[in-house]
């Protein structure tokens, strides 16, 4: 790991003066509760579901289960079970295969709480591992990194850690909120790899302010501002299910 820890927050003032509208107590969150403006696009990333295999094989859970493993439904998933073999391994299910199923519109408000209320008794199924909160996958990070490197000018990047993410360094003994990184995209690659990280940052951009990366440790999509350019490469890319949002949309 090549992080190196910042005990200034000098580097991160430009984000907090414009980033956030932010909203008063009883009123909805918009993407401009957590992104700046100024940027031609916004983009969200759905946070990946996967199903087990074999549970979904015996139907557990769900009544029916078997119609939702169908291949419409499948994303290609190269996710870290390399020793597995492919009946073992986590099959990765779409969020706009799980709309078309339920007979709802995919589109940026989706949610985790549509599904759990369409859900027969609203629970979701033994068989489906549910995005996780917080955090990109590995894989998808991985994703998301090999795009943005092409946007990026081989420059400084900053990482905003909560406290909640566990950054490389954090004791909860002796300190507690937000901590501050710089680094490369490839050192957030390698802490993915190793395990040193336990979640993606909560806020991280280059030096040259083009793009910001927004997670939240309870959200279950992962949100980017940035050129119009940058936001079609990441909604075409394979592994990453994403869709263009508006900057007051709801969240």
């Amino acid at each position: 790991m090549a992080f190196k820890r910042l005990y200034s927050s000098q580097a991160f003032e430009w984000l907090r003066s414009i980033r956030c509208d932010f909203k008063h107590v009883g009123q909805p969150c918009r993407v401009s509760c957590h992104l700046p403006s100024g940027y031609e696009s916004y983009v969200k990333i759905f946070h990946a579901i996967y199903e087990d295999q074999e549970i979904a094989e015996i139907g557990k859970g769900w009544e029916g289960f078997s119609k939702i493993s169908s291949s419409d439904l499948i994303r290609t998933s190269g996710a870290a079970n390399g020793s597995l073999s492919d009946s073992e391994r986590p099959r990765r299910i779409s969020w706009k295969g799980l709309c078309e199923y339920f007979d709802i519109p995919f589109d940026s408000s989706v949610s985790v709480d549509q599904f759990t209320s369409l859900f027969p008794d609203g629970r979701w199924p033994y068989a489906l591992f549910g995005p996780i909160e917080g955090t990109l996958d590995t894989e998808s990070c991985f994703a998301l990194i090999s795009v943005l490197r092409e946007f990026s000018r081989n420059e400084k990047i900053y990482f905003e850690y909560d406290s909640y993410a566990w950054p490389p360094d954090w004791n909860p003994e002796k300190e507690w909120g937000d901590m501050f990184y710089v680094g490369r995209l490839e050192d957030l690659l390698e802490g993915q790899t190793d395990g040193s990280l336990n979640f993606t940052p909560t806020l991280w951009w280059p030096e040259s302010h083009d793009w910001v990366v927004y997670s939240d440790w309870d959200l279950s999509y992962t949100l980017i501002a940035g050129s119009s350019e940058l936001s079609a490469e990441i909604r075409e890319n394979e592994t990453l299910e994403a869709l263009q949002i508006g900057r007051q949309e709801l969240l």
